[in-house]
């Protein structure tokens, strides 16, 4: 018996069409008509696969490849292509792809030597709720957070933002530092109010792990953040310039170790103050490992979960969270895209996991289910 393999055009086709109607429609349109255009364009698919590096997923391929041109465009303010991203009133597609096709082995040579830091502070929106349903279940407890892919570590920042909440009536709720200069806005989609904290959340340590970690003082790696950023999008913008400015000031910044997750995970959470419940979370990192990894990295916490209490919270797909109970689908339009946000945590060495929320991907919405489906 023989499988056919999908041709990778159409594999890369689909891809884009998919971004176009999940992630960038209503949200990007600047992205969304370049995914929609190169979708349709024989000459650009091409192009692309040629210069896409051949270890690495196609799937990977669109925001990369958009990434890489972002930064072309930031780093070269007179390019046709950054009057456009910068609001300029014309069709993106054709700047895009002059570009694209001129600038080929430039891109190649990136493309082989970056990856995806989308340090998206709007995903704190839906941390700090999570961190105060946590800190409910584990009264008098201090919180030692340890984030799997925190780029430059800028969500382990998240209580020091100021962020509103405005639910379907109108009412606006607040939580965090007033007179913080990164201030961020979420619409609470269904009835439920998510919980906010009480006064300061008990957080003693804030470590990360990445393979890639990035520094806030070295202005190169901030411009790649930036860059896989969307244009358009301009509060995405100015609250990660913000982000960044708070970073570099803060008394007492992150630790963020290099390396891979699978490899510092342990020692990481054996180096943790003594007595603090260790919060491992991920926010759109685990589903850049493989399924095995994934569950490599439930089964590490869980043996932890043998002598000590701890934490796992994620923000991932369904599918890359396995051992979260199912939970009811989002109060928004069928179609768009959600991202589940869930906890595992285990206490006296046994497991307990629930669904907490559904969230946009970066921040912009939040549907609370409050612990529907805990097992």
């Amino acid at each position: 018996m023989t499988t056919r393999s999908t041709d990778p055009a159409t594999e890369l086709a689909g891809v884009l069409v998919a971004l176009a109607d999940g992630n960038f429609r209503g949200y990007s349109p600047t992205y969304e008509r370049i995914a929609r255009a190169w979708a349709e364009d024989p000459d650009l698919l091409a192009t692309a696969l040629e210069l896409h590096p051949e270890d690495k997923p196609v799937s990977m391929l669109p925001i990369s490849l958009l990434a890489v041109v972002h930064e072309l465009v930031l780093r070269e303010p007179g390019l046709t292509l950054a009057a456009i991203y910068q609001g300029h009133d014309q069709d993106p597609w054709p700047a895009f792809r002059d570009l694209v096709t001129a600038r080929a082995p430039e891109i190649r040579t990136r493309l082989a030597n970056c990856s995806i830091q989308t340090n998206e502070v709007g995903r704190s929106a839906a941390l700090i709720p999570s961190l105060a349903w946590i800190t409910r279940q584990l009264p008098g407890r201090d919180l030692a957070l340890v984030e799997i892919g925190p780029s430059a570590g800028l969500n382990l920042l998240a209580d020091r933002f100021h962020i509103e909440y405005r639910d379907p009536d109108g009412t606006v709720l607040t939580t965090g530092d007033p007179h913080s200069p990164v201030r961020l806005h979420c619409q609470l989609k269904g009835a439920t109010t998510p919980p906010l904290p009480q006064g300061p959340l008990p957080i003693v340590a804030r470590t990360g792990i990445d393979l890639d970690p990035v520094d806030v003082r070295d202005p190169d790696a901030t411009r790649w953040l930036e860059a896989c950023l969307w244009p358009g999008v301009t509060d995405r913008q100015e609250r990660l310039r913000r982000a960044i400015e708070l970073a570099r000031h803060a008394p007492h910044p992150p630790q963020l170790h290099t390396g891979d997750v699978l490899d510092l995970l342990d020692p990481v959470i054996e180096d943790l103050p003594p007595g603090a419940v260790p919060v491992v979370f991920s926010t759109w990192a685990l589903a850049y490992l493989t399924r095995e990894g994934r569950q490599d990295v439930h089964d590490r916490v869980a043996a932890h979960g043998t002598g000590r209490d701890i934490v796992l919270l994620t923000a991932e797909y369904p599918h890359v969270i396995p051992w979260v109970p199912a939970a009811r689908r989002p109060q928004v339009e069928e179609g768009t895209d959600a991202t589940l946000v869930g906890v595992a945590w285990w206490r006296g060495s046994r497991e307990h996991s629930t669904p907490l929320a559904w969230t946009h991907a970066h921040g912009a919405w939040l549907d609370w289910i409050g612990g529907e489906g805990s097992s």
